[in-house]
C-alpha cells in the first residue's frame, strides 16, 4: 500500500443516494491514497447518508438543507489536512 498523501477528500451531497457511493469509493480509489476521506450530507432526505456508513465512510450530517455554499465550509472546518480536494457526487 502506498503512503497516504496529506490531503482531505470529500463530497458534499443532497439527495443523491443513487450516485454518492461511487463518488466517495472514486476518491477511496485514488492513488496514492488520499489522507482522509468524508462526506457531508446537506440535510438529505433520501438514504445515501446510511450507505455511505455502511460502507465504513465518515459522514458529517446537516439536520436540514443549508445549500452548497454552507456544505463546502463545513467540510473545510472538518478537513484534517491543509490540502482539500473536493468530488461533486453527481
Amino acid at each position: 500500500m502506498s503512503k497516504k498523501l496529506p490531503v482531505s477528500g470529500y463530497v458534499p451531497f443532497f439527495n443523491n443516494a443513487a450516485t454518492v457511493v461511487a463518488a466517495v469509493d472514486s476518491l477511496r480509489r485514488q492513488e496514492p491514497p488520499l489522507g482522509e476521506v468524508f462526506a457531508v450530507d446537506d440535510g438529505s432526505t433520501d438514504q445515501g447518508a446510511e450507505l455511505l456508513e455502511t460502507a465504513g465512510v465518515r459522514v458529517v450530517r446537516h439536520p436540514e438543507n443549508l445549500g452548497r455554499g454552507a456544505a463546502r465550509c463545513r467540510a473545510m472546518a472538518e478537513a484534517c489536512h491543509e490540502y482539500v480536494l473536493c468530488c461533486d457526487a453527481t
